[in-house]
């Protein structure tokens, strides 16, 4: 019962934040395809071009940061917690 709760939870706590980000997200994408004449997902999706200047990266990276997608900081601390045993055993215990 206390994993489906928690599977619950997480599902619960995901959609929130998709929900509550969506409006941002498609407002600045728009934007974004208006302003450099890109397509943002062909840009920066999977197999994607990337920032063809300076300013484009700064912008992308703002969306990301607002959006919560994780940066390379939270890449580093996942990699750790999931290399080191007993960090992520505490995590786990810890946070779920």
């Amino acid at each position: 019962m206390k994993t489906i709760l928690k599977a619950i939870y997480h599902y619960a706590n995901t959609q929130a934040k998709y929900q509550g980000n969506a409006p941002f997200l498609d407002f600045c994408t728009r934007y974004y395809e208006q302003v450099y004449g890109e397509n943002y997902e062909k840009q920066y999706g999977r197999n994607g071009t990337g920032a063809k200047n300076a300013r484009q990266d700064i912008v992308h990276d703002y969306i990301q940061r607002v959006i919560g997608a994780p940066n390379n900081t939270d890449k580093v601390l996942n990699t750790i917690g999931r290399e080191i045993p007993f960090i992520g055993a505490y995590m786990t215990k810890t946070y779920g």
